[in-house]
């Protein structure tokens, strides 16, 4: 089955007679769809029910905040950083697996760079910034990066300095709630992340 794009939406609306409102709304919804195509090549084993719901949330938002107590953001990983992290998702991945979970960061990145571009507002525990994933040289790298993707103006990174102690974040994972639309206008909070229980404690 063939899914009609924006294009062939805004054509067809043209020859019914719907009204431009209508025709730009199903445009709209036509666009969406598209953006998440992708995910369709990747196995189901590949990703666990709950990050396929948040990607597709994901793609519709027009900004996202996301804060992270134990790794960097999955949107601001480098290539390497993110496959030791597929690698640390369970015990023994097969190469497919973790090339595919690594593919799958990398193309979700892509909204960064899009036009009109995802506005991430990032929050990282200093802790996280210091676990040695993936070893000195990864390490070494996704901080370089961190700095790079800092300078673009629809990306805004933080850090939550160790010395505060307690906050109210400590132990928590976000993850968007369940009813499949965004929180306020066009807003997404958090990422699940596999192992965690979606709005718990660890």
């Amino acid at each position: 089955m063939t899914i009609a794009g924006p294009a062939e939406v805004i054509v067809l609306a043209t020859i019914y007679g719907i009204s431009e409102a209508e025709r730009d709304e199903y445009a709209g919804l036509a666009r969406q769809g598209t953006r998440v195509d992708w995910l369709r090549r990747f196995p189901a084993d590949v990703l666990p029910g709950s990050l396929k719901d948040f990607i597709e949330l994901e793609s519709e938002a027009v900004k996202l905040d996301d804060f992270e107590t134990t790794v960097v953001p999955g949107l601001l990983q480098t290539e390497d950083y993110a496959k030791a992290i597929a690698r640390g998702w369970e015990l023994g991945p097969s190469d497919d697996v973790v090339e595919d979970r690594t593919a799958v960061r990398v193309q979700r990145q892509a909204r960064l760079h899009a036009e009109p571009p995802l506005h991430l507002h990032a929050v990282i525990y200093q802790p996280a910034l210091r676990a040695p994933v993936g070893g000195p040289e990864t390490i070494r790298a996704q901080l370089l990066h961190l700095v790079e993707m800092a300078e673009l103006p629809n990306i805004t990174i933080q850090v939550l300095r160790e010395q505060v102690g307690a906050h109210p974040a400590m132990g928590v994972s976000f993850s968007p709630p369940p009813p499949r639309r965004p929180l306020g206008p066009g807003r997404v909070h958090g990422r699940p992340h596999q192992g965690r229980v979606r709005g718990g404690r660890r």
